[in-house]
Order: C-alpha cells, then structure tokens, then sequence
C-alpha cells in the first residue's frame, strides 16, 4: 500500500509553494505514495502560478478524504494566511506563525498514525521568531512534539547520509 505523506507547505512568502506544484505535477510521485498538502489555498495557487502548474485543488479536511490523484493537489487549508497582506520574498510574522502551524499539524497527524510520514517544504527562520516561535528549525520543534531529548538531523542523498555536528550555528 502507498503511505500517506503529509507535506507542509513552509513559509508562504518563499519557495515551498512553488516546490510542491512542480513536486506534485509528477504523476510518479502518485504511484510512489498517497501526498496530501497542509498549508493554504492562496498560496498553493500562487505556487502553481509561478511554477506554471495547472493543477486542481481539492480541500479536505483529514487525509481520509483525499483523491491522491495525478492533477489533483489534496489540501487541507488552515486558512491562516492573508493573501492581501503577505510580501513575496520577505519575512513577515503571519507566514512564520503558519509555517509552525502546518508543522504543528502534520506532526500531531503523524503521532496518531493518521499519516505514515511527514515531509516539510523551507520554513524561514526570522519570519518563525517574528510569528512568536523561537525554535532553531524544524527539528527542535518535532523534537520537542515527540517528547524526544535526544534527537539529530540528518540529510540524505542516494547512499550519503550526514548528520551535522553543529546546528544552526554558523562555524
């Protein structure tokens, strides 16, 4: 059976909207595994405008309800953005405050098992503190929702696996 992988958008006055229509355009990305969206409506559309990505939405508001069709980006929308007041490219508090809040809601998916996996596009670290959440990056924040002291990054590619040393710390 395909899992069912929960993908939050990241900030969405950068890149993650545009990464997931052009991600999500792939019909191989749909026999690999059942990809729904957690984000915002607006913002996924204007990813599709950008990445030129003609793309249906359809809302829903738990995986239980998605199609997990080529064409069709399953969204559930947390209508947390304001797409009158949100400035491409720059930090603002309401994106930061939102990226969290996909975050948020994938992760407590995951810890109920109502999704197999999460995948997160870019948050922007200043835009998050400006939306009242101090956390380094997504990883503290999973770790701290899992209850885990004891945690690390890792990046992967083919057979490379890295786990950094320092986080978030400029060397």
């Amino acid at each position: 059976m395909r899992p069912i992988i929960a993908i939050t958008m990241g900030d969405a006055a950068g890149i993650g909207p545009e990464i997931i229509a052009k991600a999500l355009s792939d019909p191989d990305i749909y026999t690999m595994s059942r990809p729904f969206v957690i984000g915002d409506t607006s913002a996924i559309k204007m990813g599709m405008e950008v990445s030129n990505k003609n793309l249906t939405i359809n809302i829903i508001d738990n995986p239980d309800k998605g199609k997990f069709q080529h064409g069709i980006i399953d969204l559930v929308d947390l209508e947390n953005i304001d797409p009158c007041n949100l400035v491409m490219g720059e930090p603002q508090a309401m994106a930061g405050k939102a990226s969290v809040e996909y975050v948020v809601k994938a992760a407590s998916m995951a810890l109920r098992g109502d999704v197999h996996a999460t995948v997160t596009a870019p948050l922007n670290k200043e835009a998050m503190h400006l939306g009242g959440y101090n956390y380094p990056g997504h990883t503290e924040l999973l770790a701290e929702m899992a209850e885990i002291e004891d945690f690390a990054m890792m990046l992967i590619s083919g057979n490379l696996r890295v786990v950094h040393v320092t986080t978030h710390i400029p060397l």
